[in-house]
């Protein structure tokens, strides 16, 4: 598989490997095993987008100022990832493998917020006892993941180094059979459908008296 960075700059920044080809426009993809990255600037990214989504070319927004409005578009176009043009080697290959695998790869700056939005939905209800195979500081780390918190700001509130808290974070994952904050909190909780709301303008269903 041949990586892409699709860009209007001559060269890539110094922190990208030096086997990924350094493209100005999409045409130059002459083959469907290849990998995008797609530098967001100037307009013609988001068209550039739309083609390489329609050709099935696994793409992924790089960014100089990381925006939930412009991931949110990104996705939009077709998109499996999003992330800060600051990234470096070790990221970008596991933000290619999560990508291969059917996934998809947000910022964590991002993700926090995310998350934090999700567990505080009207419907989503959390399971009882979703804490019965976690050690004490593992509920504390799991709930600040709920919050939202990144594991630079849970490390700040415990007392614990960012390491410790990547740590535990790992173990809980591992717990839960799950990969990702995401999967944690589907694991953890439900969303419960809303109900209709009938001609008064109250909830469909139930008892009356």
């Amino acid at each position: 598989m041949q990586q892409y960075f699709l860009s209007n700059q001559l060269t890539l920044p110094e922190n990208w490997s030096r086997h990924i080809h350094c493209i100005q426009s999409d045409i130059a993809i002459q083959t469907q095993s290849a990998f995008c990255w797609l530098h967001c600037e100037g307009k013609g990214w988001k068209e550039q987008a739309r083609r390489l989504a329609m050709r099935n070319i696994p793409t992924v927004v790089v960014t100089s100022s990381v925006q939930m409005s412009e991931m949110q578009l990104a996705f939009v176009l077709g998109a499996k990832g999003y992330c800060h043009m600051s990234t470096n080697t070790d990221t970008a290959n596991a933000i290619v493998a999560t990508v291969l695998q059917s996934g998809i790869w947000i910022p964590q700056t991002l993700l926090s917020g995310i998350i934090n939005s999700l567990a505080n939905h009207p419907q989503y209800h959390l399971h009882p006892q979703f804490s019965s195979d976690l050690t004490e500081r593992e509920c504390s780390v799991t709930n600040y993941i709920l919050e939202g918190k990144s594991n630079l700001q849970i490390a700040e509130a415990l007392g614990i180094t960012e390491r410790t808290v990547k740590e535990h974070v790992t173990s809980i994952l591992r717990k839960y059979g799950v990969k990702d904050r995401v999967g944690l909190l589907l694991q953890l909780g439900e969303f419960h459908p809303m109900q209709p709301r009938n001609a008064a303008g109250g909830q469909a269903g139930g008892q009356s008296g």
